[in-house]
């Protein structure tokens, strides 16, 4: 009984921080100059639809697709026709071709965890949904133009 009552309390605890992570994304999120990032791969579907957000992947749902050059040249067009000034990689995917357009563009380059694993020293700083989500929140600020 008493791990019951235990159970049902940290889940309340749970649903009320990811409660307040949604409200500091759609208020964080709302009033930003870009609405348009550039990602590794196509995994933020949800995420662009939940908070309004346009994604332009490098590569399509595989992370280790290799695009045509064409999609790359495009992408790169789009990147300095709409003044994006950050292209977003991830910590476990090669970032090479982000890198390519950052490095072709003058765009920085920002890390957006798409949550399919920890690295190690995540793991051991004791990182998890909520703490990465919170850093995806700051990076999505600045290539967004969010006002302070």
């Amino acid at each position: 009984q008493h791990q019951h009552v235990w159970i049902r309390r940290q889940t309340e605890l749970f649903q009320r921080e990811l409660a307040a992570l949604d409200k500091a994304f759609s208020e964080g999120l709302a009033e930003c100059e870009l609405r348009t990032i550039v990602v590794s791969h196509d995994a933020y579907g949800y995420l662009a639809r939940r908070y309004d957000i346009e994604t332009v992947s490098v590569a399509g749902l595989s992370p280790d697709e290799e695009p045509a050059p064409s999609v790359i040249a495009a992408i790169i067009d789009r990147v300095r026709g709409d003044g994006i000034r950050h292209v977003f990689t991830e910590e476990l995917v090669s970032p090479a071709l982000s890198s390519v357009i950052a490095s072709e563009t003058g765009a920085e380059t920002l890390t957006l965890h798409p949550l399919e694993g920890l690295t190690p020293a995540q793991a051991e700083a004791g990182d998890g949904y909520l703490s990465l989500m919170r850093e995806n929140l700051q990076n999505l600020r600045t290539a967004m133009r969010c006002p302070r």
